[in-house]
């Protein structure tokens, strides 16, 4: 499937807004944000079903949402918000909670 620049720029905007939440791994240059995004049709009956797949790798334990659905922009907006918690669960265990 070939990403639209319009669909480079949407996940740009949406996870990128996820950078209050991880600016003190940024800083020590100890974060990896990889997304996939992608439709998965092979076990549906009807009509096409997105993922978006968000893995974050931070110290100590990695992260990885996966969300899907109907629509592809909603999946990734899914994903967007999976994501925050499980920072939000991440720093909360670590004892991070102002960054």
């Amino acid at each position: 499937m070939e990403l639209l620049p319009s669909l480079v720029e949407y996940v740009n905007e949406k996870l990128g807004s996820l950078d209050r939440h991880v600016q003190k791994y940024e800083q020590k240059g100890e974060l990896t944000l990889r997304v996939r995004i992608g439709r998965i049709t092979a076990h549906h009956q009807k009509g096409e079903v997105f993922e978006a797949s968000a893995y974050l790798d931070l110290p100590g334990p990695n992260i990885h949402v996966e969300k899907t659905s109907e629509d592809m922009h909603t999946a990734i907006d899914m994903a967007r918000a999976a994501l925050a918690q499980e920072i939000e669960k991440h720093k909360e265990k670590r004892g991070d909670k102002r960054s």
